[in-house]
């Protein structure tokens, strides 16, 4: 048998049982962080996140379109002074609006959707629910 093969075999249930062992976790000792409200679900104990939060322990932020900075957020800090890391294109607290209006003259994006104004509708507000002066022509303005 080759070492390598065997040196796996060995390591593969070590490394299982490491993982029920980390599974196994005292009630008394999870914390959840940012007001989390620890829960037991199907003998499970687990954190319910309030928003803006989410993770196992609530330590992380919703980041819509990012990564979250997590503990790592300081306001004071050079890099970390955001709780969001933006992808390209976006901007906002959570990276919820988008350097791009993708709605159009009629809406405004908030968490990636269109929330459009009164009398439009769709997922650009592109259509018209309601025609006040002109002709709706195939669902769309004119």
């Amino acid at each position: 048998m080759y070492p390598l093969v065997s040196a796996v075999k060995c390591f593969i249930p070590f490394f299982l049982m490491l993982i029920v062992f980390r599974n196994e976790i005292d009630a008394s000792k999870i914390i959840c962080k940012n007001n989390g409200e620890q829960t037991t679900e199907n003998s499970r104990i687990i954190c319910q996140c309030p928003y803006p939060f989410t993770g196992l322990l609530c330590e992380d932020y919703a980041c819509v379109n990012g990564l979250s900075t997590g503990d790592q957020y300081k306001p004071d800090s050079a890099f970390f002074n955001k709780r969001c890391l933006c992808d390209a294109g976006w901007t906002g607290e959570l990276c919820e609006t988008s350097l791009i209006n993708r709605c159009g003259l009629n809406g405004r994006e908030r968490r990636g959707k269109c929330m459009c104004q009164k009398n439009f509708v769709g997922d650009r507000c592109q259509f018209v629910s309601k025609c006040a002066h002109g002709q709706l022509y195939n669902g769309r303005y004119s």
